[in-house]
């Protein structure tokens, strides 16, 4: 081919390609962006799976001092007036009314009772608000875990949209190109025809990535539990996840995972709870301790007797207290029962415990696996997006020079696309690894990943 030949094509390729554009390439205007910490730090506030975990602490602190108050006595206090209808009594064998009979009394008392079941319920309820507070824990980090993983969800469908844009560009070239060598009898119509056919397909596969990246921050959103600030197409995601090759050693892993993990420190929490209801139910069989005093008045008088002051002219009874030991003999075998099951919840807290602990453990070891898995797997696509973006140059010269095909050129261009997308699928895995492992072992990954 001269170069006449190549001048024409040029200027050919030039006039027709704002025609094949498409208003799709175009990234929509971005009105809202929404960094990572930004979407943690929200859901931590507004999720509801995250709340309804919250509202849990403030009980369990409150059982907390309710156990201590046990230790103090109980003091009550009240307050009545009485009223009788009037009536005759006999005078010197005359009925005489007396009048309506009207009564105020109060009474002031304590109560306090020291037993086992008092000792112990403060360990009870200080393991109980332990637990509560690592059932928190482990709230926030599933929740931290799960607005992380679905933030790169939409991070790789916008990637991927990327992708479908530059292929739809490529494509329009492809036909651009092919339309040219048309005119100048370089292409058959068939070449024009399978052109036509790849830019319109890859315009197709962009609506669906841009209805996938959409999906995606939709239900950024909603695990956020907040609603987006804008239409979701224009909210960019701003952060970037820089890669890097892990180094990670998974005894370590494992001894940080027991350290912190608060899954395993809940349940240990539960399971010191449990043994302080076996003491709880134990001490049924020793003695009660049992303190009660008070003091206490009443006032009556006729409604015809006006000399009187009522109602607050009262007669006090003396102090009247009472010190009670109680040894419990023989209750039947609900004693026994307790203990007994009081026994068995602390064996099955004590087994849920060794479960954790080996789901833990297998937990750490299958996504430590698996971030090693996605950085090799990552190499290898960063090196296919390599080969396929030379295979490409190659094809479009050759198709240029009249030497290859048009399905040559075609292939070219999917397998570009398709490489760009493996690259982009390995990236996003390995770090959806890296939040899986970090979850495990109760690390942030919010602040760890840079």
């Amino acid at each position: 081919m001269s170069r006449w030949h190549f001048l024409a094509l040029a200027v050919l390729a030039a006039a027709p390609l704002e025609a094949q554009d498409t208003t799709m390439i175009a990234k929509p205007r971005i009105t809202a962006t929404l960094a990572l910490g930004d979407a943690v730090d929200q859901a931590r506030q507004n999720s509801p799976d995250y709340r309804i975990a919250q509202n849990q602490v403030a009980p369990a602190k409150a059982g907390v001092k309710n156990a201590y108050g046990q230790f103090i006595p109980f003091v009550s206090s009240g307050a009545g007036v009485n009223w009788s209808g009037s009536s005759d009594v006999l005078v010197a064998g005359r009925p005489v009314p007396t009048g309506s009979l009207v009564g105020s009394s109060y009474d002031l008392g304590f109560n306090w009772q020291l037993s086992g079941a008092t000792f112990f319920g403060t360990s009870q309820a200080k393991a109980n608000a332990r637990a509560v507070d690592a059932d928190l824990s482990a709230s926030r980090i599933a929740i931290d875990a799960d607005v992380v993983t679905q933030y790169l969800n939409g991070m790789q469908a916008a990637a991927t949209a990327d992708v479908a844009r530059q292929q739809v560009r490529r494509n329009s070239d492809f036909l651009v190109l092919t339309t040219a060598r048309n005119r100048v009898g370089q292409a058959s119509m068939y070449d024009v025809r399978q052109a036509e056919v790849a830019f319109n397909t890859s315009e197709v596969d962009l609506l669906r990535s841009l209805q996938i990246e959409s999906d995606a921050k939709i239900e950024l959103f909603r695990r956020m539990g907040v609603a987006p600030p804008a239409p979701v197409q224009e909210v960019a995601l701003s952060d970037s996840f820089p890669v890097r090759e892990p180094n990670y050693d998974l005894e370590a892993l494992l001894a940080e995972a027991r350290a912190n993990q608060p899954r395993i420190k809940a349940l240990e929490a539960r399971e010191e709870a449990a043994k302080a209801v076996i003491k709880s139910a134990k001490s049924a069989f020793f003695p009660t301790l049992s303190v009660s005093g008070g003091v206490s008045g009443y006032t009556s008088q006729f409604s015809t007797d006006t000399a009187t002051p009522f109602p607050f002219d009262f007669t006090n009874n003396p102090f009247a207290g009472n010190v009670r030991l109680t040894l419990p003999i023989f209750q039947g075998f609900n004693r026994t029962t307790r203990v007994t099951q009081a026994r068995a919840d602390q064996m099955d807290a004590a087994e849920r415990l060794r479960a954790i602990d080996l789901q833990i453990r297998a937990d750490v070891t299958s996504r430590l696996l698996a971030v090693n898995t996605t950085w090799r797997t990552l190499a290898i696509q960063d090196r296919s997006r390599t080969a396929a973006a030379e295979q490409l140059k190659l094809a479009q010269e050759r198709y240029r020079l009249g030497s290859g095909t048009v399905l040559e050129l075609s292939d070219a261009l999917n397998a570009v696309t398709r490489a760009d997308a493996a690259y982009i699928n390995a990236v996003y895995d390995n770090h959806r690894a890296l939040v899986g492992l970090y979850a495990s072992i109760g690390r942030d990954y919010t602040n760890a990943r840079n």
